[in-house]
Parts: structure tokens; C-alpha cells; sequence
């Protein structure tokens, strides 16, 4: 191999061969780049196709498997609290989530008596003691309901005709919160209200909300509920908001399902 042809040989042969693969490299990178010049031209006449750019009336056209969703937000308050609190839920992956009815509760947790009202101040004691019954129990986020059917006794038995403290008042109409609601989503112009809803509102007469599924959320969308207590919180507790509907599992683009 000390012989000078012999190098000069095999160094002009390590040329040849470096020129064919970078020839070789230069075929396949013009190759790969007309292939995905090729791809790109085959998705943007694939996109424009009018079958992919179907427009559809409502939820119930839109393709794709169902399933039964629930989505809750807890809001803690201490009795007596005023101030306005916040808690964020967030989409699950798997799919939009359309929602049919949205339903707010109150749970009890106070175990303080001083907390609640007299029981019923016309009978003896501990009759008229403070009652804690409520306590686990689930009651609405307004008196408005209750009262508009009814259900509350607003003054003792035989009361007398001069003004009565709040304490003295029968039944237990100061122990329902009074909440008012905001929703806010993460994504853009996509807020449902732009100042709280009183919780009255969400009930109607007899039943929940039905939002009849004009109301969606996207995939991995956060919405941001807000409670705001319109009166003292009375009673220690937890704000329960419930979201109910279904999820339309897979990667479905609703808004451009439904031309939004």
C-alpha cells in the first residue's frame, strides 16, 4: 500500500464514490420534497372537497358515538361570606360535550346551631330551639323557587301585628342562600353570560334548565363558573353546579360542523 500509484488509485476511486452518494442524496431529497409537495396538493383538494365541508342544522345530525356526561363544580362558603368565588372545570379529551341541563344545589355543612334560625318560636322548649336537620342535605341556591310555590311559612303562628326580628321568623327561608352565576369559557367570544344569572333563572317553574344542547364545549375547553352570593351566606356549604348532557366522542370540530 506504500506505493504511490497504488494510493493515488484508490483515492481517485474514494472520489467517484463520494460523488455517487451525494448524487444519491440529492436524488432522494428531491424525491422526498416532490412526494410531500405531492401530499400537501392531495390535503388542500381533500379540504376543499365539498363532502368534508358538510354543514349540519343541529347536535343530532352531527356524526359520531354518544355517551352519558356529568360535569360538577364545587364551591365552598363559610356562613356569613359575601364575597364571590371561582372554580374552573375543564373538557375531557375525548370528545365535545353538549349540555341539556344545568343544575345548582346547595349542600349543608354547617354543624353550628347559633347558625341557624328559631324552628318555630309559638311552641315551648326546645320546640323552638335552632334545628341543624339540614345538615348533609341538599336545598336550592334561591328561596325564589320555594316561594313561588308556596312552601315557606313567613311568620310564627298567632303572631302579633308588630314588625318581628328575622330570628323570630318561622321556617327556614333564611337558611336557602340566594347565588347568582357566571360562565365563562377559556376560548374566546364564547362566554354564555356577560353578567351573573340569578340562580332563580336556572330553575324555572318546576324543573332545571334544559339548554336543549344549544350549549357545547369543546375538547380540553375550561369553563369558569362563578358563584355570587346576592345575601350573606347563611348556612356553611358547598355550591354544587351540575352540568349534564353527552359527549360526542372523537376528534369533532363543531363549529365547523355547524358553520360557526
Amino acid at each position: 500500500m506504500s506505493n504511490p500509484s497504488e494510493i493515488s488509485t484508490y483515492l481517485s476511486v474514494l472520489a467517484d464514490l463520494q460523488k455517487e452518494v451525494l448524487a444519491i442524496s440529492q436524488d432522494i431529497y428531491a424525491s422526498a420534497n416532490a412526494v410531500s409537495k405531492e401530499i400537501s396538493k392531495i390535503e388542500s383538494e381533500v379540504n376543499e372537497s365539498p363532502i368534508w365541508n358538510i354543514r349540519y342544522k343541529d347536535f343530532n345530525a352531527i356524526p359520531g358515538a354518544r355517551t352519558p356526561k356529568w360535569y360538577t363544580v364545587d364551591i365552598d362558603f363559610l356562613s356569613k361570606e359575601t364575597q364571590s368565588k371561582s372554580r374552573a372545570l375543564e373538557i375531557s379529551p375525548d370528545g365535545v360535550f353538549v349540555c341539556q341541563q344545568i343544575q345548582t344545589y346547595y349542600l349543608v355543612l354547617d354543624d353550628n346551631t347559633s347558625d341557624y334560625s328559631i324552628w318555630d318560636n309559638s311552641q315551648p322548649v326546645p320546640l323552638n330551639q335552632p334545628y341543624i336537620g339540614a345538615y348533609g342535605r341538599y336545598i336550592p341556591c334561591t328561596a325564589a323557587l320555594p316561594l313561588m310555590k308556596g312552601q315557606f311559612r313567613l311568620l310564627p303562628k298567632d303572631a302579633p301585628t308588630t314588625p318581628l326580628p328575622p330570628a323570630a321568623l318561622s321556617g327556614y327561608m333564611y337558611e336557602i342562600p340566594e347565588f347568582s352565576f357566571q360562565f365563562e369559557s377559556s376560548f374566546a367570544a364564547k362566554n354564555w353570560c356577560n353578567k351573573p344569572i340569578p340562580a332563580a333563572f336556572l330553575y324555572g317553574m318546576y324543573e332545571p334548565l334544559q339548554t336543549n344542547g344549544f350549549l357545547y364545549l369543546q375538547r380540553n375547553e375550561r369553563l369558569v363558573v362563578t358563584a355570587k352570593p346576592e345575601t350573606r351566606v347563611p348556612l356553611t356549604g358547598r355550591v354544587r353546579v351540575v352540568l349534564h348532557g353527552y359527549q360526542i366522542l372523537g376528534n369533532i370540530d363543531v363549529d365547523k360542523y355547524l358553520g360557526v
